[in-house]
């Protein structure tokens, strides 16, 4: 669950998460315009916005910023890789194919340099 899950339950109301068009944070351009995220809150699309929206000094003046109530951090995981013996190190990344690509042609290579020197 997140954060947002149980503010709901408490305080009793429902909310719809919703993404901005161009799937960016945005914020004011040259044409007047407001892109993004910033965009979103700006044109009333949402009441409010939250996440990683950096202030800057142009989005500070399309929308206000507060001062941040609760971070939740993100976390990925994944397993260790396990440990290669190091006599399959240098053979591990090429598959069978290339194996038996690379022998042929350190075979043939010599009798076809001999050839075009000849």
């Amino acid at each position: 669950k997140s954060i947002f899950d149980v503010f709901s339950k408490v305080l009793n109301f429902t909310y719809r998460v919703i993404s901005p068009p161009d799937g960016a944070f945005g914020g004011p351009r040259p044409d007047g315009t407001v892109s993004g995220v910033m965009g979103v809150t700006h044109r009333h699309e949402s009441h409010f916005s939250m996440g990683g929206n950096h202030l800057t000094l142009s989005r500070d003046t399309v929308v206000d910023f507060t001062t941040p109530t609760f971070v939740e951090g993100l976390l990925l995981v994944q397993q260790a890789p396990k440990e290669q013996s190091k006599t399959t190190t240098v053979a591990a990344p090429f598959t069978y194919t290339v194996w038996i690509l690379i022998i042929i042609s350190i075979i043939l290579i010599g009798p076809i340099l001999s050839l075009l020197n000849w």
